[in-house]
């Protein structure tokens, strides 16, 4: 019960920041908006926002989950992840450098699916995988990123995405054997899918054995210059 008291102050305290900056972003006053988040950051993990920016992720996580993943820990997750998204979108603004932001958020949500499954919960904005994941698009990730957003999107089946993944890590890392095994990984579960499956995320049979071939060529390409 306390928990559950204390997760409910967090979230009216989160919803009265979040409108606070809305309504200085409705009136084009970014830079007050910045430094009201700047608080709501403060406020949410006792770090401010710059930070934040410096932790690595261990460090962020040990900071907001503490000893064990604790459901006050999940929320403080997505509620910094949403704030997050709002200071890469004011950077943005401001012409500052905004992808930190974006890519520090998009990392907690994807440790966040791996410890426990979204948070759905009325009270509290929605923000989610592929809001971020669409924001970097075009940006190249860290491989830790990237395959984690490979494998979070091969687990909702959503195979196209997950390709595309793996597809950005290749072109950056053309020559990383680990990336390349992910990949022949990747499209030999693939091959034990139904048709209809692959069908509706427009992915052939012809399509996975020749990127399969391609890759494994490639592994002993590789290893032979090893």
């Amino acid at each position: 019960m306390i928990r559950q008291d204390f997760v409910l102050r967090m979230i009216d305290g989160f919803a009265q920041t979040a409108a606070q900056i809305e309504q200085r972003q409705k009136c084009r006053h970014y830079e007050e908006a910045f430094a009201i988040l700047e608080d709501g950051v403060d406020k949410l993990t006792a770090s401010r926002l710059e930070e934040i920016l410096r932790f690595d992720q261990v460090e962020l996580l040990s900071r907001l989950v503490g000893q064990d993943a604790t459901i006050v820990g999940r929320y403080k997750i997505v509620l910094l992840a949403f704030l997050l998204k709002q200071a890469g979108d004011l950077a943005k603004e401001l012409n500052k450098p905004n992808n930190a932001y974006y890519l520090i958020g998009l990392d907690l949500l994807l440790e966040l699916f791996s410890i426990d499954e979204e948070i759905d919960d009325k009270e509290i904005p929605k923000i989610d995988i592929d809001t971020f994941a669409e924001t970097l698009r075009g940006v190249n990730l860290p491989i830790s990123t990237s395959s984690s957003l490979m494998e979070y999107y091969e687990s909702k089946f959503e195979f196209s995405k997950a390709e595309a993944a793996f597809n950005q890590m290749l072109q950056a890392n053309p020559d990383n054997s680990r990336i390349v095994r992910l990949g022949i990984a990747f499209y030999r579960r693939l091959e034990n899918q139904n048709d209809a499956t692959i069908n509706a995320e427009h992915i052939s049979r012809q399509k996975i054995a020749t990127n399969l071939n391609q890759l494994c060529a490639k592994e002993r390409t590789l290893g032979d210059l090893l």
